[in-house]
C-alpha cells in the first residue's frame, strides 16, 4: 500500500529539548537545499554520545554528514558562537532557502523554563533575529521551536505559564512573518 504524502506546517513547536534531534529527521524531508539556522545555548554538532544514536545533542553534526542538501548551518547562542546574524551572511545567501531551528534554552530562565543550561537572551532579542531571518530575502522553508520543561521532568505551574505566554509570543511573531 502506498503511502499518502504528508504536507508539514512550516511553523512546528516539537516539546523538550530532548526532542531536538527531530529537526534532523523533519529537516531530512526537505527536497531543495538550504541553510540552517540554529540558535540554542548548546551547540548540537557533538559526535553522538550514545553509540552513534542520534541525540540533541548530535544531530546536527549527523545531518551536516548524512544531507546533501545543507548548503551551511549557522549556529547563534553557544559559546564560541556568534550572538547574532553576520550581516554578510544574510546578504551572501538573499533568495535562498532557509531552515530555522530555535531550542528555547538560549533565553534566560524569566522567558522560557527548560531542563538545560540556559542561556541570556531575552525573548525581545530572540524575536529580533527571527524577524531579520524572516525577512532577510531568504525563502523560509520551516521553523521549528523546542526546549520544553516537561511535567514528568519537574515542570511547575509557573513553569508552564512561562513556556505557554513565550510560545504564543513566539507563535504570533513568526506567523506574522511568515505569512508576510
Amino acid at each position: 500500500m502506498a503511502s499518502l504524502p504528508v504536507t508539514l506546517p512550516r511553523l512546528r513547536f516539537l516539546d523538550s529539548g530532548d526532542y531536538h534531534y527531530m529537526s534532523h529527521l523533519l529537516a531530512m524531508r526537505e527536497k531543495e537545499p538550504f541553510h540552517l539556522v540554529l540558535l540554542d545555548h548548546h551547540p548540537d554538532n557533538q559526535e553522538p554520545a550514545f553509540g552513534g544514536v542520534l541525540s540533541c545533542g548530535s544531530w546536527v553534526k549527523v545531518m551536516q554528514e548524512e544531507n546533501p542538501l545543507i548548503k551551511s548551518v549557522l549556529m547563534l547562542g553557544p559559546e564560541g558562537c556568534s550572538e547574532d546574524i553576520p550581516e554578510a551572511w544574510l546578504e551572501e545567501r538573499r533568495g535562498e532557502r532557509l531552515y530555522v531551528s530555535l531550542d528555547k534554552d538560549i533565553m534566560e530562565r524569566s522567558w522560557a523554563r527548560t531542563d538545560w543550561t540556559q542561556g541570556s537572551h531575552t525573548l525581545c532579542q530572540v524575536k529580533e533575529i527571527l524577524r531579520r531571518l524572516l525577512e532577510g530575502g531568504m525563502e523560509v522553508a520551516a521553523v521549528d521551536v523546542c526546549g520544553e520543561l516537561s511535567v514528568p521532568k519537574g515542570a511547575l505551574g509557573e513553569d508552564l505559564r512561562i513556556n505557554f505566554e513565550t510560545n504564543t509570543e513566539l507563535y504570533k511573531h513568526i506567523i506574522k512573518h511568515l505569512n508576510e
